[in-house]
């Protein structure tokens, strides 16, 4: 299994799936709770997670309908409810990196900032590189209207790529993992300590036969990738310069 090599993977942002990461369990820690968003799209939901209060981390292909317009809504803290929120925060800027191997990342700048308790801090976002013996988190809302947060973690390291892509899974013969709808959210993975640090965008996955056992395969974009990384300081930091 740490041999494999994935070619290529099945984008999960446009089924109507109602999975929100397939094997996981509801989400009740509010700082991660108040940080993953929900995006609506023209052309179904994604996940992102709140780098800053204004500033949303997805995946570049959540964010172009099949008319190539930029178009979604962004919400965040309604999980569990039985019905979607009324109000939705507004895109003011929509900018997406390439979307290839490597490069799937995008960025929404909202109108207004997401009110936060002072004790949500955001997420603990890591640069380090990755290492084969790394635990890794996926945390996802699916494509369903009770908006379930769902994450999942034992998730073990398979093979990274040179442009920056990491593939993962949680066990041989197991299809846990990211499903339609979780595109976009984030990938974690636990330090020392056992605090979940951010690394990733979920990209997409695959499911995996050999010898008639399927497994599914996750994709994720290493954010630490350099022209990756280079990307989002480059537009985050032009973003606040064009606020004054």
């Amino acid at each position: 299994m740490k041999t494999l090599i994935i070619i290529s993977y099945l984008i999960l942002a446009l089924s109507e799936s109602s999975h929100a990461v397939v094997g996981g369990k509801s989400v009740t820690d509010s700082k991660l709770r108040n940080s993953v968003v929900m995006l609506f799209t023209p052309s179904g939901n994604c996940t992102g997670i709140l780098l800053d209060e204004k500033t949303v981390i997805t995946a570049a292909h959540c964010l172009l309908n099949e008319d190539g317009e930029k178009e979604l809504n962004v919400s965040v803290g309604y999980f569990g409810q039985s019905s979607l929120p009324s109000s939705l925060q507004d895109a003011k800027e929509v900018l997406s990196y390439k979307m290839e191997a490597g490069k799937d990342v995008g960025l929404v700048f909202l109108t207004d900032k997401f009110s936060r308790d002072e004790n949500d801090s955001l997420p603990i976002l890591s640069l380090p590189e990755i290492s084969d013996e790394d635990e890794f988190c996926l945390v996802g809302t699916g494509q369903n209207n009770s908006m379930s947060l769902q994450i999942l973690c034992d998730f073990h390291f398979i093979a990274q790529t040179k442009e920056g892509t990491v593939h993962i899974y949680n066990q041989i013969g197991s299809l846990a993992g990211g499903d339609h709808g979780d595109s976009g959210g984030p990938v974690f993975r636990k330090n020392a300590h056992g605090i979940l640090e951010l690394v990733g965008i979920l990209s997409g996955g695959t499911i995996y036969k050999e010898n008639n056992v399927e497994t599914r395969i996750n994709v994720f974009t290493k954010i630490s990738n350099p022209s990756a990384l280079n990307w989002i300081n480059k537009n985050i930091s032009n973003h606040v310069q064009n606020l004054f």
